[in-house]
Protein backbone atom coordinates (compact mmCIF):
# COMPACT_ATOMS: atom_id res chain seq x y z
CA UNK A 1 0.00 0.00 0.00
CA UNK A 2 1.25 3.51 -0.60
CA UNK A 3 2.58 5.91 1.97
CA UNK A 4 3.23 8.61 0.04
CA UNK A 5 2.79 9.99 -3.25
CA UNK A 6 3.23 13.39 -4.55
CA UNK A 7 0.62 14.94 -6.87
CA UNK A 8 -0.46 11.81 -8.45
CA UNK A 9 -2.79 13.50 -10.88
CA UNK A 10 -5.85 11.53 -12.14
CA UNK A 11 -4.84 7.64 -11.68
CA UNK A 12 -7.13 6.31 -9.20
CA UNK A 13 -6.09 2.90 -9.43
CA UNK A 14 -7.23 1.05 -6.16
CA UNK A 15 -11.14 1.47 -7.20
CA UNK A 16 -12.44 -1.71 -7.13
CA UNK A 17 -14.70 -1.25 -10.08
CA UNK A 18 -14.19 2.11 -12.12
CA UNK A 19 -16.63 4.37 -10.82
CA UNK A 20 -17.38 5.74 -14.13
CA UNK A 21 -19.43 1.94 -14.21
CA UNK A 22 -21.74 3.80 -11.19
CA UNK A 23 -22.63 6.98 -11.24
CA UNK A 24 -22.59 7.26 -7.74
CA UNK A 25 -21.43 11.24 -8.00
CA UNK A 26 -23.51 11.86 -11.16
CA UNK A 27 -25.03 15.74 -11.49
CA UNK A 28 -23.27 16.44 -8.08
CA UNK A 29 -22.94 19.86 -6.72
CA UNK A 30 -19.89 20.46 -5.02
CA UNK A 31 -17.89 23.85 -3.75
CA UNK A 32 -18.15 26.99 -6.00
CA UNK A 33 -21.60 25.63 -7.77
CA UNK A 34 -24.48 27.97 -7.09
CA UNK A 35 -27.68 26.76 -5.71
CA UNK A 36 -29.87 26.26 -8.43
CA UNK A 37 -33.17 28.30 -8.79
CA UNK A 38 -36.22 26.95 -7.90
CA UNK A 39 -38.45 27.17 -10.60
CA UNK A 40 -41.76 25.70 -9.29
CA UNK A 41 -42.69 26.68 -5.51
CA UNK A 42 -45.27 24.40 -5.10
CA UNK A 43 -42.92 21.22 -5.72
CA UNK A 44 -40.94 20.46 -2.45
CA UNK A 45 -37.20 20.21 -2.78
CA UNK A 46 -35.18 17.42 -1.18
CA UNK A 47 -31.22 18.11 -1.07
CA UNK A 48 -30.22 14.65 -1.33
CA UNK A 49 -26.87 12.03 -2.18
CA UNK A 50 -27.80 9.42 -3.81
CA UNK A 51 -26.29 6.86 -1.77
CA UNK A 52 -27.29 8.31 1.68
CA UNK A 53 -29.77 5.86 3.83
CA UNK A 54 -31.20 9.28 5.32
CA UNK A 55 -31.94 10.69 2.18
CA UNK A 56 -33.39 6.87 0.95
CA UNK A 57 -35.76 7.29 3.53
CA UNK A 58 -37.36 10.45 2.63
CA UNK A 59 -37.25 9.42 -1.28
CA UNK A 60 -39.08 6.14 0.05
CA UNK A 61 -41.96 8.40 1.48
CA UNK A 62 -42.25 10.50 -0.96
CA UNK A 63 -42.69 7.55 -3.48
CA UNK A 64 -45.18 5.89 -1.35
CA UNK A 65 -47.17 9.27 -0.72
CA UNK A 66 -47.03 10.00 -4.79
CA UNK A 67 -45.56 13.39 -3.54
CA UNK A 68 -44.25 15.21 -6.53
CA UNK A 69 -41.05 16.93 -5.52
CA UNK A 70 -37.41 17.70 -7.05
CA UNK A 71 -34.03 16.40 -5.85
CA UNK A 72 -30.59 18.47 -6.15
CA UNK A 73 -28.08 15.92 -5.24
CA UNK A 74 -24.70 17.32 -3.57
CA UNK A 75 -21.35 16.45 -2.84
CA UNK A 76 -20.68 15.36 0.80
CA UNK A 77 -16.98 14.90 0.08
CA UNK A 78 -16.76 18.46 -1.10
CA UNK A 79 -19.60 20.37 -0.40
CA UNK A 80 -21.02 23.60 -1.96
CA UNK A 81 -20.61 26.70 0.59
CA UNK A 82 -24.64 27.09 0.71
CA UNK A 83 -25.38 23.94 2.13
CA UNK A 84 -24.36 25.04 5.51
CA UNK A 85 -26.87 28.19 4.90
CA UNK A 86 -29.60 25.03 4.78
CA UNK A 87 -28.68 23.28 7.61
CA UNK A 88 -25.44 24.58 9.52
CA UNK A 89 -24.59 21.41 10.38
CA UNK A 90 -23.96 20.64 6.20
CA UNK A 91 -25.84 17.56 6.37
CA UNK A 92 -28.39 16.15 3.91
CA UNK A 93 -31.09 15.67 3.70
CA UNK A 94 -32.50 18.52 3.63
CA UNK A 95 -36.18 19.49 2.65
CA UNK A 96 -37.08 22.92 1.10
CA UNK A 97 -40.83 23.68 0.35
CA UNK A 98 -43.18 26.02 0.25
CA UNK A 99 -43.16 29.57 -1.49
CA UNK A 100 -41.32 31.20 1.55
CA UNK A 101 -38.43 28.44 0.65
CA UNK A 102 -39.08 26.79 4.63
CA UNK A 103 -36.50 24.44 5.94
CA UNK A 104 -36.66 20.91 7.36
CA UNK A 105 -34.16 18.93 8.43
CA UNK A 106 -33.67 15.31 10.04
CA UNK A 107 -34.76 12.17 8.05
CA UNK A 108 -37.08 11.20 10.62
CA UNK A 109 -38.65 14.87 10.76
CA UNK A 110 -39.06 15.21 6.94
CA UNK A 111 -40.74 12.01 6.78
CA UNK A 112 -42.84 12.21 9.71
CA UNK A 113 -43.93 15.86 8.06
CA UNK A 114 -44.35 14.28 4.46
CA UNK A 115 -46.69 12.04 5.97
CA UNK A 116 -49.19 14.12 7.38
CA UNK A 117 -48.55 17.47 5.34
CA UNK A 118 -49.53 15.64 2.35
CA UNK A 119 -52.37 13.56 3.37
CA UNK A 120 -54.02 12.97 0.13
CA UNK A 121 -51.69 12.20 -2.43
CA UNK A 122 -51.34 8.45 -0.69
CA UNK A 123 -52.30 6.57 1.60
CA UNK A 124 -50.83 6.87 5.71
CA UNK A 125 -47.52 5.99 6.42
CA UNK A 126 -47.10 6.13 9.97
CA UNK A 127 -49.47 4.39 12.87
CA UNK A 128 -52.44 6.82 13.90
CA UNK A 129 -51.91 5.53 17.58
CA UNK A 130 -50.01 7.90 19.67
CA UNK A 131 -48.84 4.78 21.80
CA UNK A 132 -47.37 2.98 18.73
CA UNK A 133 -46.30 6.07 16.75
CA UNK A 134 -43.54 6.18 20.00
CA UNK A 135 -42.90 3.00 19.67
CA UNK A 136 -42.04 2.58 16.02
CA UNK A 137 -39.68 5.82 16.80
CA UNK A 138 -38.13 3.63 19.88
CA UNK A 139 -37.55 1.03 17.63
CA UNK A 140 -36.31 3.01 14.45
CA UNK A 141 -33.74 4.48 16.90
CA UNK A 142 -32.58 0.67 17.68
CA UNK A 143 -32.11 0.09 14.34
CA UNK A 144 -29.69 3.48 13.61
CA UNK A 145 -27.51 2.27 16.54
CA UNK A 146 -26.63 -0.93 14.98
CA UNK A 147 -25.36 1.07 12.33
CA UNK A 148 -22.18 2.16 14.82
CA UNK A 149 -21.98 -1.04 16.87
CA UNK A 150 -21.86 -2.71 13.33
CA UNK A 151 -18.82 -0.96 13.17
CA UNK A 152 -20.48 0.45 9.81
CA UNK A 153 -18.58 4.13 9.25
CA UNK A 154 -15.26 2.02 11.04
CA UNK A 155 -15.46 -0.14 8.10
CA UNK A 156 -16.71 2.60 5.57
CA UNK A 157 -13.52 4.41 6.95
CA UNK A 158 -10.84 1.85 7.43
CA UNK A 159 -7.69 1.68 6.15
CA UNK A 160 -7.10 -1.88 7.28
CA UNK A 161 -8.60 -4.96 5.57
CA UNK A 162 -12.39 -5.13 5.64
CA UNK A 163 -12.14 -8.35 7.04
CA UNK A 164 -10.83 -7.49 9.83
CA UNK A 165 -14.33 -6.21 11.38
CA UNK A 166 -16.19 -9.54 10.12
CA UNK A 167 -16.30 -10.79 13.37
CA UNK A 168 -17.71 -7.76 14.79
CA UNK A 169 -20.43 -7.49 11.83
CA UNK A 170 -21.12 -11.01 12.92
CA UNK A 171 -22.07 -10.47 16.23
CA UNK A 172 -24.20 -7.30 15.91
CA UNK A 173 -26.15 -8.69 12.91
CA UNK A 174 -27.18 -12.11 14.82
CA UNK A 175 -28.05 -9.44 17.64
CA UNK A 176 -30.00 -7.31 15.10
CA UNK A 177 -31.89 -10.24 13.46
CA UNK A 178 -33.25 -11.36 17.09
CA UNK A 179 -34.24 -7.53 17.48
CA UNK A 180 -36.23 -7.85 14.43
CA UNK A 181 -37.36 -11.16 15.20
CA UNK A 182 -39.19 -10.00 18.41
CA UNK A 183 -40.90 -6.95 16.63
CA UNK A 184 -41.71 -8.56 13.01
CA UNK A 185 -43.68 -11.63 15.12
CA UNK A 186 -43.85 -13.54 12.25
CA UNK A 187 -45.48 -10.58 9.91
CA UNK A 188 -44.25 -9.63 6.51
CA UNK A 189 -43.72 -5.54 7.40
CA UNK A 190 -43.13 -4.27 10.72
CA UNK A 191 -45.89 -2.04 10.17
CA UNK A 192 -48.22 -5.25 9.52
CA UNK A 193 -49.12 -7.93 6.81
CA UNK A 194 -50.50 -5.76 4.21
CA UNK A 195 -47.61 -3.18 3.51
CA UNK A 196 -44.71 -1.46 4.35
CA UNK A 197 -45.55 1.59 6.47
CA UNK A 198 -43.49 4.70 7.53
CA UNK A 199 -41.19 2.28 10.27
CA UNK A 200 -40.51 0.16 7.63
CA UNK A 201 -39.33 3.03 5.28
CA UNK A 202 -37.11 4.36 7.91
CA UNK A 203 -35.35 1.19 8.85
CA UNK A 204 -35.23 -0.41 5.33
CA UNK A 205 -32.28 1.95 4.28
CA UNK A 206 -29.82 1.10 7.07
CA UNK A 207 -30.94 -2.50 7.53
CA UNK A 208 -29.71 -2.57 3.22
CA UNK A 209 -26.47 -1.51 4.39
CA UNK A 210 -25.74 -3.30 7.09
CA UNK A 211 -26.76 -6.37 4.38
CA UNK A 212 -23.70 -5.26 2.14
CA UNK A 213 -21.22 -4.99 4.23
CA UNK A 214 -21.55 -9.01 4.77
CA UNK A 215 -20.38 -9.09 1.34
CA UNK A 216 -17.59 -6.21 1.98
CA UNK A 217 -15.82 -8.02 5.58
CA UNK A 218 -16.30 -11.38 5.07
CA UNK A 219 -13.51 -12.32 2.82
CA UNK A 220 -15.41 -14.52 0.45
CA UNK A 221 -19.20 -15.08 2.19
CA UNK A 222 -21.93 -13.71 -0.05
CA UNK A 223 -25.06 -11.81 1.38
CA UNK A 224 -27.13 -13.98 -0.59
CA UNK A 225 -25.86 -17.28 0.84
CA UNK A 226 -24.89 -16.22 4.62
CA UNK A 227 -28.84 -14.39 5.09
CA UNK A 228 -30.98 -17.54 4.86
CA UNK A 229 -28.90 -19.72 6.71
CA UNK A 230 -27.47 -17.37 9.63
CA UNK A 231 -29.94 -13.98 9.58
CA UNK A 232 -33.57 -15.48 9.07
CA UNK A 233 -35.45 -12.90 10.21
CA UNK A 234 -33.40 -9.68 8.30
CA UNK A 235 -33.62 -12.45 4.77
CA UNK A 236 -37.40 -12.40 5.29
CA UNK A 237 -37.60 -8.90 5.95
CA UNK A 238 -35.59 -8.41 2.55
CA UNK A 239 -37.43 -10.57 0.60
CA UNK A 240 -40.85 -9.04 1.35
CA UNK A 241 -39.43 -5.52 1.21
CA UNK A 242 -37.75 -6.26 -2.09
CA UNK A 243 -41.45 -7.16 -3.24
CA UNK A 244 -42.62 -3.56 -2.47
CA UNK A 245 -42.97 -1.52 -5.87
CA UNK A 246 -41.65 1.37 -3.82
CA UNK A 247 -38.70 0.01 -2.73
CA UNK A 248 -37.53 -1.40 -6.30
CA UNK A 249 -38.12 2.00 -7.60
CA UNK A 250 -36.03 4.23 -5.37
CA UNK A 251 -33.74 1.74 -3.19
CA UNK A 252 -29.82 0.79 -4.52
CA UNK A 253 -29.28 -3.08 -5.22
CA UNK A 254 -27.29 -5.23 -3.36
CA UNK A 255 -24.91 -5.24 -5.77
CA UNK A 256 -24.83 -1.36 -6.31
CA UNK A 257 -24.76 -1.19 -2.06
CA UNK A 258 -21.56 -3.34 -2.38
CA UNK A 259 -19.65 -1.78 -5.07
CA UNK A 260 -20.51 1.69 -3.56
CA UNK A 261 -18.98 0.78 0.11
CA UNK A 262 -15.88 -1.22 -1.71
CA UNK A 263 -15.11 2.26 -4.02
CA UNK A 264 -15.33 4.10 -0.63
CA UNK A 265 -13.24 2.06 1.32
CA UNK A 266 -10.45 1.55 -1.41
CA UNK A 267 -10.38 5.51 -1.75
CA UNK A 268 -10.06 6.11 1.59
CA UNK A 269 -6.81 3.70 1.96
CA UNK A 270 -5.95 4.93 -1.53
CA UNK A 271 -2.80 7.42 -0.92
CA UNK A 272 -1.72 10.10 0.64
CA UNK A 273 -0.72 13.50 -0.80
CA UNK A 274 1.73 15.86 0.33
CA UNK A 275 1.49 19.28 -1.82
CA UNK A 276 4.90 20.51 -2.23
CA UNK A 277 5.50 24.31 -3.32
CA UNK A 278 7.53 24.18 -6.49
CA UNK A 279 8.66 27.98 -5.79
CA UNK A 280 10.53 27.16 -3.30
CA UNK A 281 11.17 23.44 -2.23
CA UNK A 282 11.76 21.49 0.40
CA UNK A 283 15.49 20.10 1.25
CA UNK A 284 13.76 16.57 1.30
CA UNK A 285 12.67 16.76 -1.63
CA UNK A 286 15.96 16.27 -3.34
CA UNK A 287 16.98 12.79 -2.41
CA UNK A 288 13.20 11.49 -3.33
CA UNK A 289 13.84 13.52 -6.70
CA UNK A 290 17.26 14.16 -8.29
CA UNK A 291 15.58 16.67 -10.38
CA UNK A 292 13.73 18.39 -7.84
CA UNK A 293 10.73 18.28 -10.11
CA UNK A 294 7.23 16.57 -9.08
CA UNK A 295 5.76 13.76 -8.97
CA UNK A 296 7.30 11.34 -6.80
CA UNK A 297 5.46 8.57 -5.44
CA UNK A 298 7.10 6.79 -2.12
CA UNK A 299 5.79 3.45 -0.93
CA UNK A 300 6.59 0.00 1.42
CA UNK A 301 7.90 -0.19 4.46
CA UNK A 302 11.62 1.06 2.45
CA UNK A 303 10.40 4.02 1.51
CA UNK A 304 11.21 3.47 -2.29
CA UNK A 305 10.67 5.59 -4.93
CA UNK A 306 10.13 6.57 -8.26
CA UNK A 307 10.16 9.86 -10.33
CA UNK A 308 8.30 10.84 -13.89
CA UNK A 309 4.36 10.50 -14.58
CA UNK A 310 4.61 7.80 -17.15
CA UNK A 311 6.82 5.99 -14.76
CA UNK A 312 4.81 6.42 -12.12
CA UNK A 313 1.52 5.47 -13.57
CA UNK A 314 2.46 2.63 -15.89
CA UNK A 315 4.11 1.32 -11.98
CA UNK A 316 0.15 1.52 -10.42
CA UNK A 317 -1.47 0.30 -13.07
CA UNK A 318 0.54 -3.05 -12.36
CA UNK A 319 1.45 -3.39 -9.65
CA UNK A 320 -1.91 -2.76 -8.26
CA UNK A 321 -3.77 -6.10 -10.07
CA UNK A 322 -6.81 -5.83 -11.90
CA UNK A 323 -9.62 -7.62 -10.04
CA UNK A 324 -8.62 -6.56 -6.48
CA UNK A 325 -8.01 -2.41 -7.28
CA UNK A 326 -9.36 -1.77 -10.60
CA UNK A 327 -9.45 -2.10 -14.00
CA UNK A 328 -6.89 -2.41 -16.44
CA UNK A 329 -6.38 1.52 -17.63
CA UNK A 330 -2.86 0.33 -20.25
CA UNK A 331 -3.27 -1.13 -23.24
CA UNK A 332 -2.80 -5.05 -23.16
CA UNK A 333 -1.61 -5.30 -26.65
CA UNK A 334 2.13 -4.38 -27.06
CA UNK A 335 2.15 -2.60 -29.69
CA UNK A 336 -1.37 -0.59 -29.03
CA UNK A 337 0.68 0.12 -25.43
CA UNK A 338 3.40 1.56 -27.70
CA UNK A 339 1.48 3.86 -30.02
CA UNK A 340 -0.19 5.40 -26.29
CA UNK A 341 2.73 6.26 -25.06
CA UNK A 342 4.01 7.92 -28.66
CA UNK A 343 0.69 9.31 -28.79
CA UNK A 344 1.19 10.63 -25.05
CA UNK A 345 4.49 12.00 -25.62
CA UNK A 346 3.54 13.63 -28.72
CA UNK A 347 0.85 15.79 -26.97
CA UNK A 348 2.98 16.53 -24.21
CA UNK A 349 5.25 18.29 -27.14
CA UNK A 350 2.51 20.73 -26.92
CA UNK A 351 3.31 21.84 -23.36
CA UNK A 352 5.81 23.95 -24.65
CA UNK A 353 3.56 26.62 -25.56
CA UNK A 354 1.50 26.33 -22.17
CA UNK A 355 5.10 26.81 -20.41
CA UNK A 356 6.02 29.83 -22.03
CA UNK A 357 2.31 31.61 -21.41
CA UNK A 358 3.08 30.00 -17.77
CA UNK A 359 6.42 31.58 -17.54
CA UNK A 360 5.98 35.09 -19.71
CA UNK A 361 7.35 38.05 -18.21
CA UNK A 362 5.98 40.31 -20.66
CA UNK A 363 2.48 39.93 -20.32
CA UNK A 364 0.13 37.30 -22.71
CA UNK A 365 2.22 36.01 -26.23
CA UNK A 366 0.66 37.91 -28.89
CA UNK A 367 0.03 34.11 -30.96
CA UNK A 368 -1.00 30.67 -30.25
CA UNK A 369 -1.72 27.47 -32.19
CA UNK A 370 -12.50 3.94 -26.63
CA UNK A 371 -16.55 4.18 -25.87
CA UNK A 372 -16.97 2.54 -22.39
CA UNK A 373 -14.73 4.68 -19.87
CA UNK A 374 -10.94 6.67 -20.01
CA UNK A 375 -8.27 4.50 -19.82
CA UNK A 376 -4.28 5.34 -18.95
CA UNK A 377 -3.87 7.02 -22.39
CA UNK A 378 -6.45 9.79 -21.43
CA UNK A 379 -5.36 9.89 -18.23
CA UNK A 380 -2.30 10.99 -19.04
CA UNK A 381 -3.05 12.91 -22.21
CA UNK A 382 -6.04 14.98 -20.14
CA UNK A 383 -3.96 17.38 -17.77
CA UNK A 384 -1.95 18.21 -21.00
CA UNK A 385 -5.05 19.25 -22.90
CA UNK A 386 -6.50 20.94 -20.25
CA UNK A 387 -4.00 23.13 -19.34
CA UNK A 388 -3.54 24.31 -23.62
CA UNK A 389 -7.08 24.85 -23.85
CA UNK A 390 -6.19 27.49 -20.95
CA UNK A 391 -4.11 29.11 -22.96
CA UNK A 392 -7.23 30.51 -24.95
CA UNK A 393 -8.16 32.51 -22.41
CA UNK A 394 -4.90 33.80 -21.38
CA UNK A 395 -3.80 34.78 -24.51
CA UNK A 396 -6.50 35.61 -26.88
CA UNK A 397 -7.42 39.23 -25.92
CA UNK A 398 -11.19 38.62 -24.97
CA UNK A 399 -11.88 34.96 -27.08
CA UNK A 400 -12.87 32.61 -24.53
CA UNK A 401 -12.32 28.64 -24.26
CA UNK A 402 -16.06 28.08 -24.52
CA UNK A 403 -16.93 29.64 -27.39
CA UNK A 404 -13.89 29.07 -29.31
CA UNK A 405 -13.12 25.91 -29.47
CA UNK A 406 -16.89 24.22 -30.81
CA UNK A 407 -16.18 26.41 -33.45
CA UNK A 408 -12.31 25.77 -34.24
CA UNK A 409 -11.36 22.92 -32.10
CA UNK A 410 -14.28 20.57 -32.55
CA UNK A 411 -12.52 17.46 -31.72
CA UNK A 412 -10.99 18.75 -28.55
CA UNK A 413 -14.42 20.03 -27.44
CA UNK A 414 -15.88 16.73 -27.99
CA UNK A 415 -13.03 15.29 -26.10
CA UNK A 416 -13.61 17.85 -22.98
CA UNK A 417 -17.07 16.99 -23.07
CA UNK A 418 -16.28 12.94 -22.63
CA UNK A 419 -13.93 13.32 -19.81
CA UNK A 420 -15.98 16.47 -17.89
CA UNK A 421 -18.30 13.54 -17.83
CA UNK A 422 -16.06 11.26 -16.14
CA UNK A 423 -16.33 10.96 -12.29
CA UNK A 424 -12.67 10.68 -11.65
CA UNK A 425 -11.81 13.74 -13.51
CA UNK A 426 -14.72 16.00 -12.18
CA UNK A 427 -13.56 14.72 -8.70
CA UNK A 428 -9.20 15.20 -9.18
CA UNK A 429 -8.87 17.79 -11.82
CA UNK A 430 -9.36 21.77 -11.51
CA UNK A 431 -11.76 23.83 -13.44
CA UNK A 432 -10.74 25.59 -16.25
CA UNK A 433 -11.10 28.47 -14.11
CA UNK A 434 -8.93 27.50 -11.85
CA UNK A 435 -6.48 26.74 -14.57
CA UNK A 436 -6.89 30.16 -16.19
CA UNK A 437 -5.98 31.72 -12.86
CA UNK A 438 -2.80 30.03 -11.87
CA UNK A 439 -1.14 31.34 -15.07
Amino acid sequence: MLNKLWFLGLVIKTWVIHPSYFNFLSGTLKKGDPKPHRPNKQVPRLYNFSMSPYGERVRLVMKAKNIEHEIVNVHLGNKPDWLTTLNPAGKIPVLEWDRDDKIICESDVICEFLDNDYPNTGPQLGATDPHQREKDREFATGVDEYMETCGFHVVLHTKDSPTKHWQTIQTELKKLDKFIANRMDNKKFLSGDVSPGLIDYMVWPIIGRLIATIDVTSGGVSAEDYLPKELPAIHDYRRHMLGDSVVRDVSPTLDQLVAFLRIVIAYNKLHEIINVHLGEKREWLAPLSHTGAVPVIQWDRDDKTLSESLVICDYLDEYYPTDSNGPQLGATDPYQWAKDREFVCNVGDYMSVYKQVLHSKEGPISQWPGDVCPGLTDYMVWPIVERLISTIDVTSSGVSAEDYMPKELSAIHDYRRHMLGDIVVSDVSPIHEQVVQHK
